[in-house]
């Protein structure tokens, strides 16, 4: 019976491929459009105040770093938590113990 964690990671493996051909068909479709759009319109003027916005890239950059930070944050707080508990855990989970023994064989007998 495959364990949980290669299930978990085989789906997850899958459900990211996915996300990601759907991702480059619409980046690929929104970059012809905005290639035509692009080549249509004329150049406008700036906006007042506009030097002080941030660049979109800029935006992205920023978000992900917060979203990274965050993120490193959490699963720090997850496993302080998990180790936490492994005073209850060990006793009520084979598998939650730090380092699982193998049983002692029995003697065979003749």
């Amino acid at each position: 019976m495959p364990k949980y964690t290669d299930l978990a990671t085989k789906t997850g493996d899958r459900v990211l491929s996915l996300i990601g051909d759907a991702q480059s068909a619409v980046v690929s479709a929104v970059s012809s459009v905005s290639t035509f759009v692009g080549s249509v319109i004329p150049e406008l003027p700036a906006l007042p105040l506009s030097e002080n916005v941030p660049a979109p890239r800029e935006l992205v950059d920023d978000y992900f770093s917060f979203a990274e930070r965050a993120l490193k944050q959490q699963k720090t707080y997850a496993k302080d938590l998990v180790k936490a508990l492994e005073p209850v855990s060990t006793k009520i989970l084979s598998n939650g113990k730090k380092s699982v023994k193998a049983a002692p064989k029995a003697a065979a007998t003749a």
